[in-house]
């Protein structure tokens, strides 16, 4: 019989033992997660601070860069695209070429005078975008005028060599401006 009071007597201290491990580890896991959610408070914190900043520097970029040069931008894109006009059912002459060759490049002066050197001050990314995006649609442009090889008094014609290239250079660049994310 005593080894019975003695075995009951152990298993009641193991028990004792085993609630004090177990408060412990509670105590210690309740501290981690009391840390970890203060430290997650923190970087959430500076997360919702930063948005915000960016949030205002994005506002701003719009109502200083970008709303001020949309008539600019559109105005370009449709000069370009009153090309088709001047070609339209006529034999086009050297003389008629170096015209439409400089009013392009006149053109697009007029732009990146307006809108993205101004960008450049800003937007150093954005800016090499889009004066990529002109350079190369000017060239192309220009490079169709001077090409005897095409006749782009026909619609069907100067659509695929000049039309499209503007229309593609236009989604473009409005793409790029409306992605930016400050």
């Amino acid at each position: 019989m005593s080894y019975f009071i003695c075995s009951n007597f152990a298993i009641s201290d193991i028990a004792d033992i085993a609630n004090i491990f177990i408060a412990i580890i509670s105590l210690f896991f309740a501290g981690y997660i009391f840390i970890y959610q203060k430290r997650k408070d923190s970087s959430d914190k500076k997360q919702a601070i930063e948005l915000q900043n960016q949030s205002i520097r994005l506002q701003w970029f719009k109502e200083l860069i970008i709303i001020p040069n949309l008539n600019n931008i559109f105005s370009f894109y449709e000069h370009l695209e009153s090309l088709e006009q001047r070609f339209y059912n006529k034999k086009i002459s050297e003389e008629l070429r170096f015209e439409l060759s400089e009013f392009v490049k006149q053109e697009a002066r007029k732009l990146r005078k307006e809108f993205y050197d101004v960008l450049n001050i800003v937007e150093s990314g954005m800016h090499l975008k889009i004066e990529n995006n002109i350079d190369t649609l000017i060239d192309n442009i220009v490079s169709k005028i001077f090409d005897s090889n095409l006749n782009l008094g026909q619609k069907n014609i100067y659509d695929k060599h000049v039309g499209d290239i503007v229309s593609i250079s236009k989604h473009e660049l409005i793409s790029t401006i409306y992605s930016h994310t400050g």
